[in-house]
């Protein structure tokens, strides 16, 4: 799992400050920061994350995005924008809940409450899954003025690791239908880590040690669906039978090849280009649905892009075989802007009804 962390330049603090002022509470929001020092943390799985966390993460002046630093970004003093830091997908699935009611008999602040909102909420494939947990910065805090929790219900950030690094935009699709903050799937949404500052005086339902903890499942990864593309934008889940034409099988590469996009990627290396991971992703996973030695076909389209510095070339390879095709809307919304696409049918010219280069590459196989 890799994770892009933010240190402000200057001394700010990015959390919040809670205290008493003249027999009041006040609570002063996150600070503005301008320029960000930054550094990419590896971890091994997701109880190394939950770990780092609570021991080290969490008492540091750190944010977590879940973008990727841009090649050639300097490591100091760089500003938190999408020029600098781009969807190269992430294996690390963040999930903000804010303000939940909870049954009354549960407490808000515990385990119980986070697996009720996981089996009620979330996705089938979370379900029964090894996630960390981090109470937010404003759960437990009482206003002396009422007695009452400042929040109340549930409010935490849960923390899972999926079986294989997706785009950013993908866990947003993926989570359309759940109560939770849609804004952090983009590559510089601040995720803010760092538990707050409680000053004296302050009541707080929640004891330090158990504003993170571990919440084990039968499995430690999410196994995710594979989510296609219908028109309007509605995403619905495939089978493996609607990717394959079953009169004809699976295209060959020349099939493939026929698509502007595929082409492109090939015979003009995108370097330089902000948006490496969803392409080549969509590259990789069009590419494997050809007949023939596709993963070598794939590991060479890679390494002619992205020699020596593609952070997730290996994991690509290893994931191809449950793997689905982007859809066009996709790579063009990702900035190709290709000729074919039809903006306002959301498939291509060249074959209607076709909406991602391995639909299009099944078309002119059965065509012939």
């Amino acid at each position: 799992m890799l994770i892009t962390v933010l240190i402000p330049s200057g001394r700010q603090n990015p959390t919040k400050e809670i205290q008493i002022k003249d027999g009041g509470l006040v609570v002063n929001n996150y600070p503005p920061v301008k320029n960000w020092n930054h550094r990419t943390i590896e971890f091994d799985d997701i109880r190394h994350f939950a770990q780092e966390l609570s021991s080290t993460l969490a008492s540091s002046r750190v944010i977590m995005i879940l973008g990727t630093p841009v090649d050639g970004l300097p490591t100091v003093r760089v500003r938190r924008n999408s020029q600098n830091f781009s969807d190269q997908g992430t294996d690390l699935i963040s999930i903000d809940i804010d303000g939940i009611p909870v049954p009354s008999s549960m407490n808000p602040y515990g385990s119980a409450a986070i697996r009720w909102f996981i089996k009620k909420q979330l996705p089938p494939c979370f379900h029964d899954v090894t996630c960390a947990i981090q109470l937010s910065a404003s759960a437990g805090i009482v206003d002396p003025a009422t007695g009452l929790p400042i929040k109340p219900g549930l409010n935490a950030h849960i923390y899972f690791q999926s079986d294989r690094p997706i785009p950013i935009w993908l866990i947003k699709e993926l989570l359309r239908n759940s109560l939770v903050d849609s804004s952090l799937y983009t590559p510089v949404q601040p995720h803010y880590i760092a538990d707050p500052i409680i000053g004296e005086g302050v009541e707080c339902k929640i004891p330090r040690n158990r504003r993170h903890f571990l919440i084990e499942g039968n499995n430690d990864v999410v196994t995710l669906p594979e989510i296609g593309w219908v028109p309007q934008g509605k995403s619905v889940y495939k089978t493996e039978s609607e990717w394959v034409d079953p009169v004809g099988g699976l295209p060959e590469q020349r099939h493939i090849m026929a698509c502007e996009f595929m082409r492109w990627f090939v015979t003009e290396p995108p370097k330089e280009h902000a948006v490496r991971y969803p392409l080549a992703r969509a590259f990789a996973t069009n590419a494997y649905r050809t007949a023939g030695d596709s993963e070598s076909f794939t590991a060479e389209g890679l390494d002619a892009n992205h020699p020596d510095d593609y952070l997730h070339r290996d994991k690509i390879i290893s994931t191809l075989p449950g793997s689905r095709p982007l859809s066009c809307r996709q790579i063009v919304s990702d900035g190709f802007d290709c000729p074919h696409f039809k903006k306002h049918g959301g498939d291509c010219k060249l074959m209607y009804g076709t909406y991602s280069p391995f639909a299009l590459a099944l078309r002119i196989k059965r065509k012939g």
